[in-house]
């Protein structure tokens, strides 16, 4: 909050800076104060957002969270992620649904229905000017894992992160990934029967990793994205690759990548 006030209290100062200097006649004939009012807002703006992490550098709180099981056999978990390091995986811990720490805090709902529960996670910080990289070198970090006793439905919406999801020991039914400017890692589950991914994301570089024993079908659309795909394992035809062995597989993924500037790679 501090932070806010520091970016809006110098604009507003320096806004009325000009202005006052406008209607005195002080700036130069032909310059009205409002055409050097935005750029100066962008300009500041970026000094705040590049000085900011080294001028008002603090610790963020770290929540410990552990959300019990209590039952829930299907879990659909919708994760609304900001800037830094985020790093999903599985947990051995029996009766418990997740735990781990988030850095900056983190805000949760729960809510059962029998053998099915829906959790929504998302940051306490929500302010733009009190960015989480301005914690610590790997900004607002969430480290956690869920229990590998549940059927899941994941839906992830990240900015600008680096985001690593290790599922391989998980029963993920369903991927959403919605993320821009980021790095993303992908582990795919290795011993569900179909599992469907979906992958949206702007100026980002995804990366899928397919376990061996698991077949994919991967459809890619996006004219300016970069595609980097094992075509010795998942063969091509268009916008298409896909295994061999897909429709007899034991184990298969289904994945669609919808991506602007960025790239995807599948290994």
């Amino acid at each position: 909050m501090r932070r806010n006030r520091l970016f809006w209290g110098s604009l507003v100062l320096l806004a009325g800076i000009i202005l006052l200097m406008d209607t005195m006649g002080i700036l130069p004939r032909g310059i009205n104060g409002w055409q050097i009012i935005w750029p100066l807002a962008l300009i500041l703006a970026g000094f705040y957002f590049l000085l900011g992490p080294t001028l008002l550098k603090q610790d963020l709180t770290v929540d410990r969270v552990e959300i019990p099981l209590e039952g829930a056999q299907d879990v659909e978990i919708r994760m609304d992620y900001g800037a830094g390091y985020f790093h999903m995986s599985a947990l051995e811990m029996p009766g418990t649904l997740l735990e781990g720490s988030f850095a900056g805090g983190l805000e949760h709902q729960m809510e059962r229905r029998g053998p099915t529960a829906f959790l929504r996670m998302r940051p306490k910080i929500t302010d733009v000017f009190d960015w989480p990289h301005w914690g610590g070198e790997r900004g607002m970090e969430w480290n956690f894992a869920v229990s590998r006793d549940a059927v899941y439905h994941l839906i992830y919406n990240g900015g600008a992160s680096e985001s690593v999801f290790d599922l391989t020991d998980l029963q993920v039914r369903d991927l959403e990934i919605h993320t821009g400017a980021s790095k993303t890692e992908v582990s795919l589950p290795s011993r569900v029967p179909l599992c469907r991914v979906s992958v949206e994301h702007g100026a980002a570089a995804v990366t899928l990793r397919v376990p061996a024993d698991v077949a994919a079908r991967v459809t890619v659309e996006g004219a300016a994205m970069g595609t980097n795909i094992n075509t010795a394992r998942f063969l091509q035809s268009g916008n298409v690759y896909q295994s061999p062995n897909y429709d007899s597989a034991e184990y298969r993924v289904e994945v669609s990548v919808k991506g602007g500037m960025g790239s995807i790679e599948v290994i």
